[in-house]
């Protein structure tokens, strides 16, 4: 589930191993894909000069997901986008308060067009139906019903968590 602090970990992991980090091993340790971080625009999936693992994993010795990575190079390795290093940064700090962390997070993400629409459409009908959502995006976005149970659930997770909306029962509003 993504939340501002997942996003925050994630982020910092990738400036800590040289802004380049695995599908696998991401998704192993946060139950987020990089894929949703992506989305967002904080990285990019790489398709040349893609580095070896021991260039950028700690763990790539005893790494399960070594062999596949091996194999699809071009769809594992994800870099830090400029935004991403910048966002970055500003979570670093370790003893970032929980409100301002949140805060953060926000004003970076309602930069994102998606996010900024969806924020938009809300807003006029006060609540929404999650299948009105999803009419809404397969619309008005470039997104596929796959991408949408995947990556834009965790977009909507993170916009929960940051308290800019509410989910209930299957309804959707914003946390005035």
């Amino acid at each position: 589930m993504l939340t501002e602090n997942t996003l925050k970990n994630i982020l910092n992991e990738l400036l800590a191993g040289n802004e380049f980090g695995c599908v696998y091993d991401f998704k192993e340790r946060f139950k987020v894909s990089l894929t949703v971080i992506e989305k967002m625009g904080f990285v990019i999936n790489i398709k040349t000069k893609i580095p070896n693992c021991e260039n950028f994993c700690m763990k790539h010795d005893g790494c399960q997901w070594k062999s596949i990575f091996e194999q699809k190079k071009s769809k594992s390795v994800y870099k830090l986008t400029e935004k991403g290093i910048i966002l970055a940064k500003k979570l670093a700090n370790e003893k970032l308060p929980a409100e301002k962390l949140k805060e953060i997070v926000y004003e970076e993400i309602i930069k994102i067009t998606i996010i900024d629409q969806l924020i938009a459409f809300i807003s006029k009908s006060k609540t929404i139906s999650t299948e009105q959502l999803i009419s809404f995006l397969l619309k008005n976005s470039k997104y596929g019903l796959h991408d949408i149970r995947t990556n834009v659930m965790d977009i909507l997770d993170l916009l929960v968590y940051i308290n800019c909306l509410i989910i209930n029962q299957g309804i959707i509003k914003l946390n005035s």
